[in-house]
């Protein structure tokens, strides 16, 4: 994700009430959007620059986590109340992209969003279902996009968030192929 995004995220965030921090933050407790933990020393840099910008004394409750999540940062344990903002904003990010080709013979056409559902909505484009053994592309495709989806570290995270990610496949004249969805129980 971008910074772009984190600050959409972080105007969102806040009408959730994120607890506020205006002591140094703890060992663990923070996570980028994406949900990797962050080393310390760049939560404390960051801490230290949020500071200086708002004054040390004078900051609101929510104003040092809107800070921080600009920068990509939020505590752990708010991860999973704003997956569905984090959904959202990746929805918006990759339909700024959109369309887009993901290999020589698939285009991403759109994606969707609702609450912790992901939609990538997929055009085979040089295909007609007619020409297309069904039953081997329902068994390859899904198999294939289930190993990307669920160890590419942003992706994973969202899983362990409770986020489904539907797959929808149509030939070149809006046919549809296949549809599937993966869930964090699908990763073996």
């Amino acid at each position: 994700m971008t910074m772009t995004v984190s600050k959409t995220l972080g105007m969102t965030v806040l009408s959730l009430g994120i607890v506020g921090c205006v002591s140094q933050p703890n060992e663990s407790e923070w996570v980028s959007v994406q949900g990797m933990p962050v080393p310390q020393n760049v939560v404390n840099t960051l801490f230290e620059r949020c500071q200086n910008k708002s004054g040390e004394y004078s900051i609101e409750p929510n104003a040092m986590d809107q800070c921080l999540l600009q920068s990509g940062i939020l505590r752990a344990s708010s991860f999973y109340d704003i997956t569905p903002f984090l959904v959202e904003a990746t929805a918006k990010r990759l339909n700024a992209d959109t369309p887009v080709m993901v290999d020589d013979a698939t285009r991403l056409d759109s994606v969707e969003h609702q609450g912790r559902t992901l939609r990538l909505n997929h055009t085979i484009i040089d295909d007609v279902v007619a020409d297309i053994n069904v039953d081997q592309f329902q068994k390859v495709v899904p198999e294939l996009v289930m190993q990307n989806t669920c160890f590419a570290p942003p992706m994973a995270a969202l899983m362990e968030n409770d986020v489904v990610f539907q797959y929808t496949y149509n030939d070149a004249e809006g046919q549809p192929i296949t549809a599937f969805s993966i869930r964090h129980a699908d990763c073996k």
